[in-house]
């Protein structure tokens, strides 16, 4: 049977050949036959690679050659039968913008070949002065610079796509002298906010949109953009005459190698407005009428700073009501809201003037009295808060009634407000377990203010101990649902409560400063574990993915830290990615990229989380030595069926290949959402669909 299937080993030939690049066309416009073969027999000799030599006496006859087949390179006589000299190569440059041309050319003129340069020849060679090798060089450098030129053009052309589709604000600005804050560009979101045209906006002062002292600090944000960046609320006046309050975030970029500030800005009005409510709402507790907590810190810190100027002291009672829960148990909460409003009035009669009572919560009262002068004087106080409350009921015989227990602070400055209200707060407690009903604070309370330390004493043992755990969740191809990294993620396996997740215990790490130490645990645990697994993996190894918080940045702590962590387990630096927010981008400021640089010259990869929502995301990927992207979740859950959030995501994947950098799709939680992101060219992903976080005894084949 012939002419039905071609043999195996046919088969295997034209599948090679049908893989192999297409030969290089290379355009050759000289008159001059001797120079002509002279050319040929040089690129033959020394070839820049497999090519197509074709030939042409004129110009016009390669003009119209070219109208048929666009030639990968020109190379070009400028003393042709029907054209000569400069206007040989400006017209040639016409008629096939975007492809090199090398001019090759018997005219050994510097002055002409130094405007040839300037005009857009890629090099310029004179007949008879230059050997094979050199001309077959000249045309790979030429090719080369050309694909450079390309690949940069096609960057900066996905960096405008993610400019001008941003949902945020977003201007260009010169920084060069009288350049100073002009608009070079802008989008259409600024043209929104703004109310004015896009003509309009290009070329203004962006300073000139924005109240007197907005433009201040907003020229000041932009003149120190080249030493740091900035992040500041300014108030611009929109074409209509409304005011509107904007977050602003002032960066530095360098486009087409000038510095240039990149100015994002976000609408915060109404979050404003809604803060501003909130806070005048929030300040007095809405069931009593009493200060709140808030307001109650505020007063005391004011009657604390005042305490240095007097003679007497700042008394701080802390009163709880006691069996108050079964109140609410048995009668209901509507009757125990009532008792606690009539707390509240009997305890306002039974104040001085100039003293302030405040509920912060519960069935918990404050009561601040200045200008105290003895322990007796504050214990007499106390009794007749005491004797207020027992005289509160639910306005029948039959109703509920309670008494309250009384702890006594008293402070003066430098005594902060926190501190006093932690010592009224222990001696209550006092008051309470010794039935006594009223305590004043003493040193030795100091067991009871201490239960605030119990939680960072507790989490400081789990960290030199072993109560830490590392989950996993796995990072797969986008083409083929292959596990190829997993991210680690911190859990607490704590003796009493059991497993916590982050959110029970980081806001302590941070604020305490165990965030460090925490940290350089996780990542000694992750790398160790996943350099395991990689020793059973052969040619497939698993990349690890871990967070880095703001403090680890400090000069020298994350790069020896990483050391220590890959000295330890052997995994390999390119195996290990860091991951940082842009919060901890804004925070940390000083020496950031100096450490960012440091460990990447271990080979270790840094990127950004949450790519693609601005505020500083786009400066960031300019000035950072950044190998990876997480696509902002957000988007990438609305791309499926959003346009803008779809050219977004899309602007980003493209902004990331051409920057040869690694995209992931983060938060994938539908098969759509899979598919679309697979399809829009993302190189990982990553979610629950995908696979949930596990501790490692969890095989990763089974998620």
């Amino acid at each position: 049977m012939t002419g039905l299937a071609d043999p195996p080993q046919s088969q295997r030939a034209r599948s090679a050949r049908e893989h192999e690049p297409a030969p290089l066309r290379l355009l050759l416009v000289e008159d001059d036959d001797a120079d002509a073969r002279l050319v040929a027999e040089s690129l033959r000799d020394v070839a820049p690679g497999p090519h197509a030599l074709e030939r042409v006496a004129r110009l016009a006859d390669a003009l119209e050659g070219v109208a048929q087949q666009r030639p990968d390179l020109v190379l070009l006589d400028l003393s042709l039968p029907d054209s000569g000299g400069l206007d040989t190569l400006a017209r040639t440059r016409a008629a096939l913008s975007g492809t090199p041309i090398v001019v090759l050319t018997g005219l050994d003129d510097g002055q002409t070949a130094r405007e040839a340069l300037r005009q857009g020849a890629q090099d310029y060679l004179v007949k008879g002065a230059y050997d094979p090798g050199l001309l077959a060089k000249t045309v790979q450098h030429a090719l080369e610079r050309h694909a450079v030129t390309a690949a940069l053009h096609a960057s900066e052309q996905r960096f405008r796509e993610v400019f001008d589709n941003a949902p945020i604000g977003m201007a260009l600005c010169g920084l060069a002298g009288d350049e100073l804050g002009r608009v070079l560009r802008a989008n259409a979101a600024l043209c929104r906010l703004s109310g004015l045209p896009m003509h309009e906006l290009v070329s203004t002062r962006l300073a000139a949109l924005f109240d007197a002292p907005s433009r201040e600090l907003l020229v000041a944000a932009l003149g120190a953009a080249e030493v740091h960046d900035a992040t500041l609320i300014a108030v611009l006046r929109h074409a209509d005459g409304a005011l509107r309050s904007l977050e602003a975030t002032v960066a530095l970029v360098e486009l087409a190698g000038e510095a240039t500030a990149i100015v994002q800005l976000v609408d915060v009005t109404a979050r404003l407005e809604a803060e501003e409510s909130l806070r005048a709402l929030a300040l007095y507790d809405q069931l009593t009428g009493l200060l709140n907590r808030t307001l109650l810190q505020e007063q005391l810190a004011l009657a604390l700073r005042r305490s240095a100027r007097g003679t007497g002291q700042v008394g701080v009672f802390y009163l709880d009501l006691d069996g108050f829960k079964h109140v609410n148990d048995t009668y209901g909460h509507a009757v125990g809201d009532q008792l606690l409003a009539q707390v509240a009035q009997r305890l306002q009669s039974a104040l001085r003037a100039g003293d302030a009572a405040a509920r912060p919560g519960g069935d918990e009262f404050v009561v601040i009295c200045e200008g105290i002068t003895s322990s007796e004087m504050a214990q007499r106080i106390a009794r007749r808060l005491q004797a207020a409350v027992r005289g509160s009921g639910a306005g029948t015989q039959s109703g509920p009634r309670v008494r309250g227990s009384v702890g006594v602070c008293l402070a003066r400055h430098p005594v902060e407000a926190d501190e006093a209200l932690r010592r009224a707060d222990a001696a209550m407690y006092t008051a309470k377990r010794s039935g006594s009903g009223v305590a004043l604070y003493s040193a030795g309370m100091a067991r009871a203010t201490s239960e605030r330390l119990a939680l960072e004493s507790a989490l400081r043992a789990a960290i030199d101990g072993d109560e830490l755990r590392v989950a996993y969740q796995p990072l797969r191809s986008a083409d083929d649902c292959a596990v190829r990294g997993v991210e680690a993620l911190v859990r607490w396996a704590h003796p009493e409560l059991g497993m916590l997740r982050p959110a029970a215990f980081l806001d302590t790490a941070e604020a305490t400063g165990l965030i460090v130490p925490l940290g350089a645990r996780v990542l000694e645990l992750a790398c160790a574990q996943v350099a395991s697994w990689n020793r059973d993996r052969g040619d497939a190894p698993l990349a690890l993915w871990v967070n880095v918080a703001n403090q680890q940045l400090a000069p020298s702590v994350l790069t020896d830290q990483v050391r220590a962590a890959l000295a330890a387990s052997g995994l390999p630096p390119w195996l290990l990615r860091l991951e940082l927010t842009e919060q901890v981008l804004l925070a940390a400021r000083a020496g950031m990229v100096e450490e960012l640089s440091a460990i990447t010259a271990l080979g270790v990869g840094v990127g950004l989380d949450d790519f693609g929502t601005g505020y500083g995301a786009l400066g960031a990927v300019a000035r950072l030595p950044v190998s990876f992207l997480k696509l902002d979740r957000v988007f990438a859950a609305q791309a499926p069926t959003d346009a803008t959030a779809a050219a977004i995501c899309r602007a980003v994947i493209g902004l990331g290949a051409d920057l040869d950098l690694t995209v992931v799709g983060e938060g994938v939680e539908e098969e759509g959402q899979r598919a679309w992101l697979a399809r829009a060219g993302c190189d990982l992903l990553q979610g629950h669909l995908l696979g949930e976080p596990a501790l490692p005894d969890v095989d990763l084949r089974e998620r």
